[in-house]
């Protein structure tokens, strides 16, 4: 039997007679090549008994399973469940951007659930001045589909571009964006046009028969998701909103319905040219929808876009609403001839209206914006903002306004009136170019604007009745002011002998703000004069206004007499 010992030194041992002795090395290697024979047939016995013998393994080549992967960035139609999870799912990944919040529940008590996605602070707490608010809205016919799961991609799409997509982050940083999927979640569960109460969504909206009535009596009598809908308008000042259809492909914009509207021929808003403006500018970002034709039906709209009224009425529709009840301009767009196309077309859509979904977003910070305040500084709410023909707009409560403007030179000023008196600022003019995403920024300051109507008299040869000759002498005896009427009062107008005659003119004026508050600060201390806020200020302003009306105007002044007819 052979054994191995521990080396001490340099040789090849083996145990000879008891004995330890150093053979030779030719020795050792026929010992050792024995030695390698004996193992040689102890493995051969082993496989001939069934025993096992260790084998060197074939290197074999790995066959990669390929496992196919759906490019198409929309893939399924969405439940009302997986909808409020991948929305929940976008707020927790980007909490920083993305808001899942609610505006109410449905008939059914299913969630109306909003998604906003913006990255200028909103997200996290109050909007920063001059971000414009923008809206889209989806399936409030309940079996149209398709704008649902592309509001549900554009969340996720935005959300996911943010910091990667120079457009995207571009449009983020600017605006306030908010999302509602499904305004209809009982229709589409029941695959239904209509909600549970089998009511119309679409219409059941304050219309122009509506106008003057009061928040509580609008929302009298309304189904749980449009009044929902109208509470939250009419507390958010959005500037633009796009609401989604399907059995068409087109874009809609007011008038659906006015009082002399004639389905069959088109109703003209005031805002008619911009609303046209921003249908071209979806229809034309869309690979067909410019070309007007259908491709299931047979009639053809002009460049893709109709009139509402000019295509068929619709009483009490929520873009009207939008357009009468708040500053915010809506167009509907009717996205595919289908209203439930198979899955796989969904991703197409996607495609054909991503584009023009940006461009609509980018629009709203188009036209003029800016902050109106009093001359305290303070913000002005409530105030109406007129820019040329186009509809007023009216401020937030921060004192906001924005118009979507189409390019063109305009005037613009704002005014508000109560039982205290009218403010109002001065009229500038601006000028508006063809850029998207960008806007001229106007800022009014409103003034106190106080009247008086002044007496003047005197006696002229050669007058007549209804002689206004001697207007322009009149209007020289007035510095500091801006005139609003210039009459002769009859009545008072006497004859007197050589053909003479007792000439009497009524004359009313708006002051000048900045030399009535020069006069107030010298006199009184005031640094500024507002309108009255009481009844007590009201007394107050009229005494002192009639103080400074009688010392700087009111006596002999050349040939004319001048006394004050009445105050503000």
């Amino acid at each position: 039997m052979l054994c191995r010992v521990q080396e001490t030194q340099k040789g090849n041992w083996k145990k000879v007679n008891g004995k330890w002795k150093n053979l030779p090395e030719t020795e050792n290697q026929n010992q050792s090549l024995d030695r390698n024979n004996d193992k040689v047939d102890f493995d051969n016995i082993l496989e001939q008994y069934g025993g096992s013998k260790k084998k060197k393994r074939k290197k074999t080549q790995k066959i990669l399973e390929i496992e196919y992967i759906d490019p198409s960035f929309i893939q399924k139609y969405h439940s009302h469940e997986d909808m409020i999870d991948a929305l929940d799912l976008l707020s927790q990944k980007y909490p920083s951007i993305v808001k899942r919040y609610s505006i109410g529940r449905s008939e059914e008590e299913r969630e109306l659930a909003v998604i906003q996605i913006s990255a200028t602070g909103s997200v996290k707490g109050k909007r920063p001045l001059l971000v414009p608010m923008v809206k889209y809205v989806a399936n409030i016919h309940g079996d149209e589909t398709v704008g649902k799961e592309l509001l549900i991609g554009l969340a996720r799409y935005l959300a996911e571009g943010y910091g990667q997509n120079l457009r995207i982050t571009n449009l983020l940083n600017t605006t306030d964006i908010h999302l509602v999927p499904s305004l209809n979640p009982d229709g589409n569960f029941y695959e239904s046009r209509h909600n549970i109460n089998d009511e119309d969504l679409n219409r059941d909206f304050p219309g122009w028969r509506d106008l003057g009535k009061t928040r509580w009596e609008l929302l009298q009598n309304r189904q749980k998701e449009s009044a929902s809908v109208i509470r939250w308008v009419l507390d958010n000042p959005f500037v633009l909103s796009l609401s989604f259809h399907e059995g068409r492909v087109l874009v809609n914009y007011p008038w659906d319905d006015s009082p002399a509207a004639v389905e069959g021929e088109k109703a003209c808003c005031p805002d008619d040219a911009v609303f046209s403006k921003l249908s071209q500018l979806y229809a034309n970002n869309h690979p067909f929808m410019w070309t007007g034709k259908c491709l299931c039906h047979s009639d053809t709209f002009d460049q893709g876009i109709s009139n509402g009224a000019e295509w068929y009425l619709v009483d009490n529709g929520m873009q009207d609403f939008n357009y009468l009840f708040s500053n915010c301009l809506e167009i509907t767009v009717e996205l595919s001839c289908w209203k439930k196309p198979e899955e796989h077309i969904l991703n197409t859509e996607w495609e054909n209206n991503v584009d023009s979904l940006l461009v609509l977003l980018e629009s709203a910070c188009s036209g003029v914006k800016g902050i109106v305040s009093g001359e305290d500084g303070s913000a002005m709410h409530g105030v109406s903002v007129s820019v040329g023909k186009e509809k007023d707009v009216i401020t937030s409560r921060n004192g906001e306004y924005w118009k979507i403007l189409t390019p063109g030179r305009y005037q613009i000023y704002a005014f508000h009136e109560n039982q205290y008196g009218r403010v109002e600022s001065v009229l500038h003019v601006i000028n508006v170019f063809d850029s998207i995403g960008k806007s001229v920024r106007c800022d009014l300051m409103m003034h106190l604007c106080a009247k008086q109507t002044f007496l003047v008299n005197t006696v002229k040869v050669g007058f007549f009745i209804d002689d206004m000759k001697f207007k322009d002498e009149v209007l020289t005896l007035f510095h500091d002011t801006s005139l609003i009427s210039f009459n002769v009062v009859k009545e008072e107008c006497k004859n007197l002998s050589d053909n003479s005659r007792h000439i009497v003119y009524s004359v009313e004026f708006t002051l000048l703000p900045e030399p009535l508050f020069e006069f107030f600060k010298e006199r009184w201390g005031e640094p500024f004069v507002r309108r009255p806020l009481s009844d007590v200020e009201s007394k107050k302003l009229n005494r002192r206004i009639h103080i400074y009306a009688s010392e700087k105007w009111c006596g002999r002044k050349e040939d004319w007499s001048i006394k004050l007819k009445e105050s503000i």
